[in-house]
Formats: C-alpha cells, structure tokens, sequence
C-alpha cells in the first residue's frame, strides 16, 4: 500500500496536491497543515484512516478538498462547513 511521502509536507509553496486514486493506507499527516499555500486539495478514492487532521485548519486558502471514498472516521470538525470564514 502507497503512503504519501514526507518530502511533499515540506514543498510550502505547494498550490494544488492531488492524490487522488492512489491506494494510499494511511491517516492523513498531522502536518498537512504546513502547506499553508494549498487552495486545491484531493485525497479521494484511497483508502485514508483516522480522522481529519486539526493541522488542516491552518490551510487558510483551501477553497477545495475531496475526501470521497476513504475510510476517515470521526466528527466532521466544523471549519470545513465554512471555507469563506476562513479568507
């Protein structure tokens, strides 16, 4: 099964990541939130565990994101429901 490798969660100036459709088995890495750059990100049709990382809310540009057809569990933490506030 594939991970995301480390050296993508220090590329700061990262706009869009797609990682979609990649067989990733993993949860998604608590310092996702390091992009601070990412207005696009897809991590749909893996199968991702766990939990939305809290690191994401410091991705004050994302304005898309595509979780679909993982495995996250967990509460949906109530910053995603408003992209707009966070601008």
């Amino acid at each position: 099964m594939a991970k995301i490798q480390s050296s993508i969660l220090h590329l700061r100036e990262l706009e869009e990541l797609d990682l979609g459709k990649n067989s990733l088995f993993m949860e998604i890495p608590s310092d996702i939130g390091n992009l601070s750059n990412l207005s696009s990100l897809s991590l749909g049709k893996n199968k991702l565990t766990g939990g939305v990382s809290a690191s994401m809310e410091k991705l004050n540009k994302l304005n898309s994101l595509d979780l679909e057809a993982n495995l996250v569990t967990g509460e949906i933490p109530f910053w995603l429901f408003d992209f707009n506030q966070k601008k």
